[in-house]
């Protein structure tokens, strides 16, 4: 594991924040070229620090306004295979990112919705396989770089 370089960090909180800046203007913020930015974005690539470029997109305005975070876990009383709650959730409609976690939850699903009926059903696709969940709306959302990759 890699520890980047402060110059790498100050790369990285450029891209964060708008991840199609060229390099050149990437360069002037950290004092370098946009060809030694460049070359470090490259070796941060190959080295598995970068793992891609996605853009961030406003479920709201293409007509998904509702975000849920949805706790999913086992019935003890009636388990089911990891494979099927697996499968369920693959198959469930506007499931964004699937978190397997430890502790009491199983898993922690990020979901976007047309309706509230469009949750309902999802939620009956787990009910179905006796899987217990709990439900919450987001209200709001934010997004930094962790503070811990952050040179002080």
């Amino acid at each position: 594991m890699q520890t980047p370089d402060e110059t790498n960090v100050k790369i990285l909180e450029e891209l964060f924040g708008n991840a199609r800046a060229t390099f050149t203007e990437i360069g002037r913020k950290v004092g370098l070229t946009g060809t030694a930015v460049r070359d470090r974005v490259r070796q941060m690539e190959e080295d598995d620090i970068i793992c891609g470029y996605r853009p961030v997109i406003n479920y709201a305005n293409i007509g998904y306004p509702i975000r849920a975070l949805v706790i999913i876990r086992q019935n003890p009383a009636r388990p089911v295979s990891e494979e099927q709650c697996h499968r369920v959730i693959s198959i469930s409609g506007g499931i964004a990112r699937t978190y397997e976690v430890t502790g009491e939850t199983d898993f922690i699903v990020e979901a976007v919705f047309k309706s509230m009926e469009d949750i309902k059903k999802m939620l009956m696709d787990f009910v179905k396989i006796d899987l217990i969940t709990v439900t919450y709306i987001v209200l709001s959302t934010s997004e930094s770089m962790p503070r811990l990759i952050r040179k002080k």
